[in-house]
């Protein structure tokens, strides 16, 4: 295992990474975080290969009072064998190099395995209240969540496509984090669930003759919510738009792009 500062070559592997572990938010663009912190001269993303395949990372930075952590990553199939701890302490070596005196963190609330793994590293909670406000024009900045599943070849194009015309997007996997039936019930409002179930598809072709027979939305829903693969691929959700399928036509209609 091999740990280093990542470069701006790296950022489509850490990208996966990061999606693979769970961390992209639709109001957050990856590519520009990464960038934005691998062009900073007070902060780094270190990065820790296996076999030439990126396996972890922590994004690190230090603003002259506080060293701060963002972005720690372990592949699934890495976890478990110490490389989290691994990393916060290159992070915590990176900081005291520059002289912070202090190391602080943000935990999303309801991520008690996340505490838990701080917690044992030696970090406290804090009596303070994180507030936060948006600096950019959130309308043309919106960042777009594209759902799916990572292997498929649509999805492959359409994914190549939002990067070709530098649409800002997170990826969200089926197979990594399923899919709640809230929003299966609100795209089907949107665009009504004939759409959105793959009837073409080999999962539903598969199903016995009775889970075929007499679909209607709440049955659509219930298949869908079990078997992911079912849904037609890719779903794009920015804001209030949704777009179901992939064909670039549609896309620049939609006024994605640039």
């Amino acid at each position: 295992m091999m740990m280093r500062p990542l470069e701006a070559a790296d950022i489509p592997a850490l990208i996966a990474l990061w999606e693979a572990s769970g961390l992209t938010r639709p109001w957050n663009d990856p590519r520009a975080d990464a960038r934005l912190a691998l062009d900073g001269p007070t902060s780094a993303i270190l990065g820790s290969w296996a076999v030439g395949v990126l396996i972890g990372s922590i994004m690190v930075g230090f603003d002259g009072h506080r060293g701060w952590v963002y972005y720690l990553a372990v592949a699934p199939g890495h976890r478990r064998r110490g490389l989290g701890r691994a990393l916060m302490e290159a992070a915590e070596t990176w900081l005291r190099a520059r002289g912070a005196p202090k190391l602080q963190l943000m935990v999303r609330e309801g991520n008690d395995a996340a505490l838990g793994f701080y917690e044992a590293l030696g970090l406290e909670r804090q009596g303070v209240v994180t507030l936060g406000k948006f600096l950019r024009n959130e309308r043309r900045t919106m960042t777009a969540t594209l759902y799916g599943i990572r292997n498929c070849d649509t999805m492959k194009k359409a994914r190549t496509w939002l990067d070709g015309h530098g649409v800002a997007y997170a990826f969200h996997d089926y197979k990594t984090v399923g899919i709640d039936e809230a929003s299966l019930r609100r795209w089907a409002g949107k665009v009504g669930w004939e759409v959105l179930l793959n009837r073409a598809g080999t999962t539903f072709r598969g199903l016995s003759d009775a889970d075929k027979a007499d679909l209607d939305e709440a049955k659509a829903v219930r298949l869908m919510l079990a078997n992911p693969s079912m849904i037609k691929r890719p779903v794009l959700e920015q804001g209030g738009r949704l777009l179901v399928g992939f064909k670039p036509d549609t896309y620049v209609s939609a006024g994605l792009g640039r």
